[in-house]
């Protein structure tokens, strides 16, 4: 094998290397929401913040509520991601230590968890929900709504309380 060759195989290796590196976004109620979120001590601070980056994030990619925190589901967001699928998923979990309580997201009059497109059915899925408090201070339809082919949705260790209904899942809108 010639220089050229190992260089160019090294060179793809890195390159490959950094592109399925997943990227962690931090969201703690001590927080800012002009930080970029990529690390603990610069979280984002809302779930309005959280929702429109899950939106915009890569497979594997996870939002990562901080444990003993408080957040408030106050807008309407509905939240979509094709680019997440059932073999590399996105996730949406705690972080911090176990000493302290779950993550509170609390539903304020909105949908906090609403997994749905607005237009024609369009496949998306691959969601991981885990060790997260759900729970409505203000009247909701729903805690969690599956709308327009929400496919592979994993919820573990997932508290849902006060909703109108906890977790709704429907068909599609037509192709």
């Amino acid at each position: 094998m010639n220089l050229f060759s190992k260089l160019l195989g090294a060179l793809l290796l890195i390159l490959f290397s950094a592109a399925t590196q997943a990227q962690n976004y931090y969201i703690c109620d001590t927080g800012d929401d002009a930080n970029d979120g990529k690390s603990e001590s610069k979280p984002f601070k809302t779930h309005t913040k959280a929702m429109a980056t899950f939106n915009k994030m890569f497979a594997g990619d996870s939002i990562l509520y901080c444990r003993g925190g408080k957040f408030y589901a106050d807008t309407h967001i509905r939240t979509i991601n094709t680019r997440c699928g059932a073999s590399n998923v996105c996730t949406i979990a705690d972080y911090g230590s176990a000493e302290k309580t779950k993550p509170i997201i609390y539903g304020v009059g909105e949908i906090p968890f609403n997994f749905q497109n607005g237009g024609d059915s369009k496949p998306d899925g691959g969601y991981v929900l885990k060790n997260l408090d759900l729970i409505a201070i203000e009247p909701s339809d729903a805690g969690i709504m599956l709308y327009n082919e929400v496919n592979d949705l994993v919820v573990d260790n997932f508290h849902i309380e006060g909703f109108n209904i906890g977790f709704y899942s429907a068909g599609a809108n037509k192709s």
